[in-house]
């Protein structure tokens, strides 16, 4: 998924090019953390160019709508995460059947952490997790 860069994430590398750029200068004992969600957010995919360097994967999803206010302009990063532009995996239109894939055919044997990046008061963190446990089992089943 592809949504047009129009203002940044905040990130400290945020496109494809300045993540290879580092990676490129580093050797390989430097390590990837996968972010589902900053990965989609950024508009690019991390797993074929660097399935080598990956040592932990967070799930996280991203609301599209929220995700475009931030894009265009209308909400700065910290408001559209407040608004719930991250959440469990299965409430977004994040693919996760990549991870599943790299999962079982590569030698990545870390950690799958489920990022929750969601206000309590409006996603009771027990059916949420749920919900996103559920999801990620049915991916990764298939």
């Amino acid at each position: 998924m592809r949504l047009p860069i129009t203002t940044t994430l905040m990130m400290v590398a945020e496109t494809f090019d300045e993540i290879s750029n580092i990676f490129d200068k580093t050797g390989t004992e430097v390590g990837l953390l996968l972010d589902t969600g900053h990965a989609v957010a950024a508009g690019f995919e991390l797993i074929e160019r660097f399935s080598d360097r990956i040592v932990h994967v967070h799930l996280k999803d991203v609301r599209k709508s929220v995700m475009r206010e931030v894009r265009t302009g209308d909400l700065s990063l910290n408001a559209g995460v407040r608004s719930g532009m991250f959440t469990v995996p299965g409430d977004g239109i994040v693919d996760f059947t990549p991870i599943a894939r790299f999962v079982r055919n590569s030698v990545y044997r870390g950690w799958l952490v489920v990022e929750a990046e969601q206000d309590p008061a409006h996603a009771p963190p027990r059916a949420t997790v749920a919900r996103a446990f559920d999801h990620i089992g049915k991916v990764f089943a298939d």
